[in-house]
């Protein structure tokens, strides 16, 4: 899998897990050391301590859903379609 599709996949595995920024550095590093696309790991970095399931929850509690899902959306959309044409 390659260019969006694959920083989209990298980016939605990040939204689920619960890794902060300090245990995402070290995927990180194993993720490229078996060899993934630079811009899929960088999707996941950017995307696991930003977007996450907590974060989510809490938006929607304080607001509604639509802020939330709209959180989610644009929080990985952006980085992703970055990630798809500059890495």
């Amino acid at each position: 899998m390659k260019g969006f599709k694959a920083n989209l996949t990298g980016a939605l595995v990040g939204t689920v897990t619960p890794f902060c920024s300090c245990s995402s550095i070290s995927l990180l590093i194993g993720f490229t050391s078996a060899g993934l696309p630079l811009g899929v790991t960088f999707s996941f970095l950017i995307s696991s301590p930003l977007v996450d399931l907590a974060s989510a929850i809490v938006l929607a509690s304080i607001f509604n859903w639509q802020v939330a899902i709209a959180y989610v959306v644009v929080g990985t959309g952006g980085y992703v379609h970055w990630c798809a044409d500059v890495c």
